[in-house]
Order: structure tokens, then C-alpha cells, then sequence
């Protein structure tokens, strides 16, 4: 998502913003912890806070764009839950660039279930919620 105070390009986002995906989650009694909702802006809380709110996933969902993989924070936060968490990841395509696919996190995402969310496409939100809720059963 376009975090406050970044600008955005034309690529940023597409159909599904992570705050609508967030709020959907909610409304279908999935509970979502969003850095940019939950986290405070300070530095020295913020890694703390994304750290917590990893832990206490029992799913990942990574919303990926080009300015994702760009973010140094998004790509720590990533490789945290990669590297550390060992918890299921499933990726969000939210940004309507290309340039993710050629990035680490790619890479590291390879067998990862992938939903996109370029445009508009409520197949893929359906799948995404039942596939989140399967994992929430495990």
C-alpha cells in the first residue's frame, strides 16, 4: 500500500488495496493486523511492533507490488517470516507493475500460493478467503 507521507505511482496499486483486503478479512471474522494500522511510525518501535504482530500470525498474507519489494522494511519483514517463522505465506499481488517478479522476495515466494489482485478479480478474493481460512483450521 501507499503508506503515508510515500508518494504513489501508477503502478502502486490495482483493484485491492491491503487496507480493503484487511477489512475483509475483518468482515468475514478473520482477524488482520496491518503494519501500516497497527504499528506506531517511530523506528524504534516499529520493528518491534511488525515482529509481534509476525509471531502472532497464523498466516502470512504479503501484499506485493513493485514498491514493496523496493522497501527495505517490507523486504526485512518478509524475510523475517521466511527465514524465522516457518508460518504459511500466501501472496497478494496488490500493484499493477511487473518489477516484483524479478526480485528477492520472488525468489524466496516461488512455491507460494499466489492471488492476484491487479484488477479486478472476486474469484481470487474468494479463493484467497477460503484458503486463509483452511490454514486458520490447521
Amino acid at each position: 500500500a501507499v503508506q503515508k507521507n510515500t508518494k504513489s505511482t501508477p503502478t502502486s496499486l490495482g483493484w485491492l488495496d491491503p487496507r480493503e483486503l484487511a477489512d475483509i478479512f475483518r468482515k468475514n471474522n478473520i482477524e488482520a493486523w496491518l503494519d501500516i494500522n497497527e504499528a506506531s511510525s517511530t523506528s524504534s518501535s516499529l520493528f518491534g511492533e511488525i515482529a509481534k504482530g509476525l509471531n502472532e500470525a497464523k498466516v502470512v498474507v504479503a501484499c506485493l507490488s513493485d514498491e514493496y519489494v523496493q522497501s527495505k522494511n517490507c523486504v526485512l519483514e518478509f524475510r523475517f517470516a521466511y527465514d524465522s517463522l516457518n508460518k504459511p505465506i500466501v501472496k497478494a499481488i496488490v500493484g499493477k507493475g511487473e518489477e516484483w517478479k524479478k526480485s528477492e522476495i520472488a525468489l524466496m515466494g516461488i512455491s507460494y500460493p499466489e492471488f492476484n489482485f491487479q484488477y479486478e478479480n472476486n474469484e481470487s478474493l474468494n479463493k484467497l478467503l477460503a484458503y486463509v481460512q483452511k490454514e486458520l483450521e490447521n
